[in-house]
């Protein structure tokens, strides 16, 4: 009866890790798009300054605010990806327990920030609403949009936080890792992460 219980609340968990690692994934390649727009647009802004002696004053703009989603938006796809800068000199030498408990502990601290963040983003895009907040450059853009972006971008950040904790609590009971991260616990987990995506895949 319990190993059907852990069984059901392991699937459960996968399931949620399988959608935010769905939605971290989608928002990521928006951002690729958002990426090549931003390039395209830079190369086109210079082409046109060079040859046909035209000022775009929205490409300096532009290219500046959408800065903003390419950056909040990939934050939790980044981490799934364990690609955001880290400092583990000192958890690198650990055992795999004591790394696992470091992680939990991070985990939380981390998502107990990104929870804060969450507040002050809804804060700042209810002010970017409610006063109609316009960029101060000449095209005069809606903050708003751009403020939606990291709301989401952190909620995103904070599903994928909550997904790495479960990851970790399973890990430390059972000694699997059927989670979507790319996580520093030995080569046998990661042995086992990718052997769980591919059969899932």
């Amino acid at each position: 009866m319990e190993k059907n219980q852990n069984g059901g609340i392991i699937k459960f968990v996968t399931g949620f890790d399988a959608v935010s690692f769905h939605i971290s994934r989608i928002a990521c390649v928006v951002c690729g798009v958002m990426l090549v727009f931003v390039t395209l647009m830079i190369c086109a802004g210079v082409i046109n300054r060079l040859f046909f002696h035209q000022l775009w004053v929205f490409v300096e703009e532009w290219s500046g605010l959408l800065l903003v989603p390419m950056s909040y938006l990939a934050f939790g796809f980044t981490m799934r990806e364990n690609k955001h800068l880290k400092m583990d000199l000192v958890v690198r030498m650990m055992p795999d327990r004591w790394k696992n408990i470091m992680a939990i502990f991070s985990a939380v601290f981390a998502f107990l920030c990104t929870l804060y963040l969450i507040n002050f983003s809804w804060t700042w895009l209810d002010y970017c609403i409610t006063r109609n907040a316009l960029s101060s450059g000449p095209m005069e853009t809606p903050l708003w949009m751009f403020s939606l972006t990291i709301l989401v971008g952190m909620i995103i950040m904070a599903a994928d936080i909550l997904c790495f904790f479960l990851g970790r609590i399973i890990y430390a009971a059972t000694g699997l890792s059927p989670l979507r991260f790319k996580e520093q616990i030995g080569e046998q987990g990661e042995e086992k992460i990718d052997d769980v995506i591919v059969k899932e895949v």
